[in-house]
């Protein structure tokens, strides 16, 4: 039975490892496994250890991707309350034209998170806000 380690190699940003991690979910570790069951010589079975350990293995891949989505998911529910609890404050941000305050008025959810219309202007994110009122 072969087993497949990723090399590394180290770059400005992290490893590559680090990035083939993120790529390879749960699906794929089922794919790697049947394949893996598949292509066994009938001779020289795997044994039941090795195939357990890696049972284990897939169980905690799936835990570990399902506690990540649920922090993502808390993550964006959090973002939007507080971005909501602006409604009605007075908000101060700095553009090309330099400090701009208004009247928050509505809440949108996007792709990167909340943003904000203020005072006619929307597309304001929430980060980006230099005081509340």
């Amino acid at each position: 039975m072969s087993t497949i380690t990723p090399t590394t190699t180290t770059t400005a940003g992290g490893s590559a490892t680090q990035a083939i991690n993120n790529q390879l979910g749960k699906d794929t570790f089922l794919k790697l496994l049947a394949a893996q069951l598949k292509n066994q010589n009938p001779l020289n079975p795997t044994d039941d250890q090795q195939f357990l350990a890696q049972m284990a293995q897939m169980s905690e891949v799936e835990q570990v991707t399902n506690m990540a989505q649920g922090q993502q998911e808390a993550t964006r529910s959090q973002q939007m309350t507080e971005a909501v609890g602006l409604i009605g404050h007075t908000v101060s941000w700095l553009d090309p034209n330099g400090e701009q305050s208004a009247v928050v008025e509505s809440v949108q959810a996007g792709p990167n998170g909340p943003t904000i219309t203020a005072g006619g202007q929307p597309g304001l994110r929430p980060a980006d806000l230099v005081e509340v009122k």
